[in-house]
């Protein structure tokens, strides 16, 4: 219940951070994904 919780912000988010990341760089963005996806357990 909690990982799809996760899930659901990450979803909800992952747009709006990346957007806003793109007046910083992709590099932030890249950042970012490799940030969640070593904290989130995908498997």
């Amino acid at each position: 219940m909690f990982w799809w919780y996760t899930k659901q912000i990450q979803s909800f988010l992952s747009p709006i951070v990346c957007s806003c990341a793109m007046a910083l760089g992709e590099s932030f963005c890249i950042y970012y994904f490799y940030i969640i996806s070593i904290r989130l357990p995908w498997r």
